[in-house]
């Protein structure tokens, strides 16, 4: 997921909504957020980014489960949930701890900033109140929770899904992301999909299930 969040990340356009200007965090930020500890610094250092953001977009993850979009809309005081399966019967309690970790460190960056460095009038984020955006499920098979998940990162405006999409677009999606990710500039290792030059003929095939490759801010790398 992180790979994608990067790219969209990379492209400019995205920054910039109706909405206002947004920041789209990866799937590391909620549980840095839920954690107080060693690395509150780093963390407040990044929460001094948050401020200069309308909207925060947080994947959040039910472990072993589930993955959801959060946005954190400051211009709306709301926190507007995207989830493909719709409203949760659940109360959502990995939300509830990555909003009061948020509201700790912009607290904290605040006290580091100047009234004009800051875009937020009000970071209680925990006593806003929550939105639901998707009425109804939209996802239909047990796996996609992920691909809808970053697309709905990809398409909220912070009013509304500009396109709408449904299983059959990431049903697409899915075949069209590997091409995404290995023709993106960010990719170090830039080969098409089952591509092999000369020199890997020479060399023996010894890349078995163990060897996945990650991508992140400085590209791709191959991770034994």
């Amino acid at each position: 997921m992180n790979a994608y969040i990067y790219c969209l990340n990379d492209d400019k356009r995205l920054n910039i909504r109706a909405g206002g200007r947004a920041f789209l965090a990866d799937t590391f930020a909620g549980p840095f957020l839920s954690y107080k500890g060693s690395n509150s610094e780093w963390i407040v250092t990044r929460a001094k980014q948050y401020h200069k953001h309308d909207m925060l977009f947080f994947p959040i993850n039910i472990p072993h489960t589930h993955w959801y979009l959060c946005v954190i809309n400051a211009r709306l005081r709301t926190i507007q949930i995207l989830d493909s399966l719709g409203p949760s019967n659940n109360d959502r309690l990995e939300l509830k701890q990555t909003i009061r970790g948020l509201e700790h460190y912009l607290d904290m960056a605040a006290h580091d900033m100047g009234p004009q460095e800051t875009k937020w009038k009000d970071y209680r984020v925990t006593t806003w109140p929550w939105s639901e955006e998707v009425k109804s499920a939209i996802q239909k098979d047990t796996g996609s929770c992920g691909l809808f998940t970053l697309k709905f990162m990809e398409c909220w405006t912070g009013f509304a899904l500009r396109p709408k999409f449904a299983q059959q677009d990431i049903d697409h999606f899915r075949l069209k992301l590997a091409v995404i990710l290995v023709n993106s500039h960010l990719n170090k290792i830039k080969e098409s999909p089952g591509s092999r030059s000369k020199e890997d003929d020479a060399k023996p095939d010894n890349l078995g299930e163990d060897q996945h490759v990650d991508i992140d801010s400085d590209g791709i790398t191959p991770t034994l």
